[in-house]
């Protein structure tokens, strides 16, 4: 139980399986790489984001501990990934859809889906010149979303206050 936050610029290299509890989250919002030489199995959440905001520098590098040979990465909990370099990484049976927003992909990936941008339509960055809804540079892609439409405050991007003013 309990969260593993890998740091601001640590490595991290797991010999055998990683296994993440229902209750657990293993998070990087730094630029730390993480060597995989087993599967990973999260039951819980797994939080990489390597540019610190939308669209950043593809700064965690994820990799196999042997050049060549995907690692699988499988369970039922969350996976938010954004601005990596993936290689030699497969997709298990679950999720239904792994994937890697504004990503690199490297060799050896297997059935990871790698986007452009946020995967979440209208997910809060913060980025702009002030904390309000209306302001798009608040918005990972550009694009304030209307009074009508759903916005996205989960702390993956940004924790940053908002001012409600549409």
């Amino acid at each position: 139980a309990g969260t593993f936050d890998q740091g601001a610029s640590y490595n991290l290299y797991v010999v055998g399986v990683l296994t993440i509890g229902a209750s657990g989250i293993l998070q990087n919002y730094g630029s730390g790489g993480l060597t995989l030489g087993g599967t990973l199995d999260n039951s819980g959440g797994v939080r990489f984001n390597g540019g610190g905001g939308c669209y950043g520098t593809d700064s965690i590098a994820i990799a196999s501990s042997v050049g060549g040979t995907a690692r699988t990465w499988q369970g039922s909990g969350t996976f938010q990934l954004g601005d990596l370099t993936v290689s030699d990484m497969a997709k298990g049976a679950t999720p239904a859809t792994l994937t890697c927003d504004s990503c690199t992909q490297g060799t050896g990936v297997t059935g990871w889906t790698f986007g452009a941008g946020p995967s979440i339509p209208f997910h809060w960055g913060g980025a702009g010149a002030d904390n309000n809804w209306n302001t798009a540079g608040n918005w990972c892609g550009g694009v304030a979303p209307s009074s009508t439409q759903v916005g996205t405050f989960d702390g993956y991007y940004s924790s940053k206050n908002a001012t409600i003013n549409v």
